[in-house]
C-alpha cells in the first residue's frame, strides 16, 4: 500500500491491471484525490462485481472499471484515450 500510494501521490491517471478484491484500487483512490483510475480485471471472482460497483459509487467518476481479457481490453481503451485527447 506504501507503495502505490507514493507512486500515485502525484498522479492524474493510473491503469491497474487486476482489481480483484479492490484494496490497492481503494488505497489509490482515497490517497489522491485528483486520480483517475482506470482497472481492468477479468471479473471471474463473485465479489469483484461487488467491489467494483461499491467503488464506482463511492469515487464517480474517478474510477473507471472495465472487466475483460487485458490483452484487449487495455489496447482498447488506451487507444480511445489518445483519440479523444488528440482531438
Amino acid at each position: 500500500i506504501e507503495f502505490l500510494l507514493e507512486h500515485t501521490k502525484d498522479a492524474h491517471v493510473a491503469c491497474e491491471i487486476g482489481m480483484n478484491a479492490g484494496v490497492s484500487a481503494l488505497a489509490m483512490l482515497k490517497g489522491n484525490s485528483d486520480l483517475l483510475l482506470y482497472s481492468f480485471d477479468l471479473g471471474k471472482w463473485p465479489y469483484t462485481a461487488a467491489v467494483r460497483d461499491y467503488l464506482k459509487e463511492r469515487f464517480k467518476p474517478r474510477f473507471v472499471s472495465i472487466f475483460g481479457d487485458s490483452t484487449e481490453t487495455v489496447p482498447s481503451v488506451v487507444a480511445g484515450v489518445l483519440a479523444k485527447s488528440a482531438c
